[in-house]
């Protein structure tokens, strides 16, 4: 046997375990954590208050806000809690937003506000619900912690990893 003859029995093996290797040491790219996709990272929420220096018996109306960069979507359903001082405000109630979302709140517990929302076009105006107090006392509202339980928009797609400014709270922009 000559050793052209050798070499062609070797290499057909040999190809086929080349073949065999390249075929199973294939990777593929990782796929980032759906958390830091540019959608779920850039969604925020935060707080907006009537007034910051407001008197007793004074109404103060709180929105919670939604606001984004370009690629997040509308929000469609939201569930979340407002935490609040109960003896510096008393919760009196839903400040209409009129935008044609439909919202479910409850206000029975001194110092706790828990609300859903849902609208079929997204809370487009960013608004996700306005909420109306009464001051107790004059000067400061007190601590306010927003909390975001779930959060999805138009398509479904679950934005519940939302950063939540509160308590931050500007002035002068409820209606």
């Amino acid at each position: 046997m000559t050793n052209a003859s050798l070499s062609r029995r070797l290499l057909a093996p040999l190809g086929l375990v080349a073949l065999a290797f390249s075929a199973s040491c294939r990777e593929t790219e990782p796929q980032p954590p759906r958390a830091t996709l540019s959608t779920a990272r850039e969604v925020e929420v935060g707080l907006v208050a009537s007034t910051l220096t407001p008197r007793k018996g004074d109404t103060l109306v709180i929105v919670a806000r939604l606001t984004s960069g370009n690629a997040v979507k509308p929000a469609a359903s939201f569930t979340a809690r407002l935490a609040y001082d109960a003896a510096r405000l008393t919760f009196a109630g839903e400040a209409a937003r009129g935008d044609g979302g439909l919202r479910v709140i409850n206000g029975d517990i001194p110092g706790d506000v828990r609300v859903a929302g849902i609208a079929s076009d997204g809370f487009r105006s960013g608004d996700l619900v306005g909420l109306r107090f009464v001051m107790q006392a004059s000067g400061s509202v007190g601590e306010l912690r927003w909390s975001v339980d779930e959060l999805h928009a138009t398509d479904g797609e679950d934005l519940g990893r939302v950063v939540v400014r509160a308590p931050t709270v500007d002035a002068g922009v409820a209606r």
